[in-house]
């Protein structure tokens, strides 16, 4: 969490005006209107804010102190910081929105993570989360930490944390707010 609380400002300014539109379409399309939302490790605020605009109910949390105070000021929400190991499950919500936030957590925690998000979805609730592409993981040169997947991983993964409805992987190219190519394994999968 070092590097984003030292560098919050510059990741706000960077990250804000990435157009999530394609992704934000495919989640929300499985959420009633008016709907509650958990976004996992919100960075900026930027798509929570987006929920609140579209009349959905919206809970956030991140692990940097600087980040949730930007993401507050931006979305005028009360948003916890704590990491998603210290996440309590409580099932409230529609869909849970992690989007390049679960890639922070080490392997060996993930399980757990993804159990717990199960855990605070309704039944038929949606999990979005995306990880960086790659068979191995990976320290980059900010000195960020990152638990790559491939498809196959990320299905695995999900299915293991009893994600055991539907679920779709999908493999995307876009640009990291550093400006690099960079491929994204996507996930949406579906509370039993």
């Amino acid at each position: 969490m070092q590097y984003y609380n030292n560098h919050a400002v510059e990741y706000v300014k960077k990250t804000l005006p990435i157009s999530m539109t394609e992704q934000y379409g495919k989640f929300l399309r499985n959420i009633p209107n008016n709907g509650s939302i958990l976004d996992a490790g919100c960075g900026s605020g930027r798509d929570a804010l987006y929920f609140l605009k579209n009349g959905y109910k919206v809970d956030a949390f991140d692990a940097s102190t600087e980040l949730v105070k930007l993401a507050e000021e931006l979305t005028g929400l009360n948003i916890s910081c704590l990491r998603f190991q210290e996440f309590c499950p409580h099932t409230i919500y529609d869909g849970i929105w992690a989007n390049a936030s679960l890639l922070h957590v080490p392997q060996k925690q993930l399980h757990d993570v993804l159990k717990t998000f199960k855990a605070s979805l309704k039944s038929g609730g949606i999990l979005f989360c995306s990880f960086k592409y790659g068979k191995k993981d990976a320290i980059d040169e900010l000195g960020r930490s990152f638990t790559n997947k491939t498809c196959e991983m990320l299905d695995k993964d999900l299915s293991n944390a009893g994600f055991t409805s539907r679920r779709s992987i999908a493999l995307q190219q876009s640009t990291t707010p550093e400006g690099s190519p960079q491929a994204w394994v996507t996930g949406l999968a579906v509370a039993p």
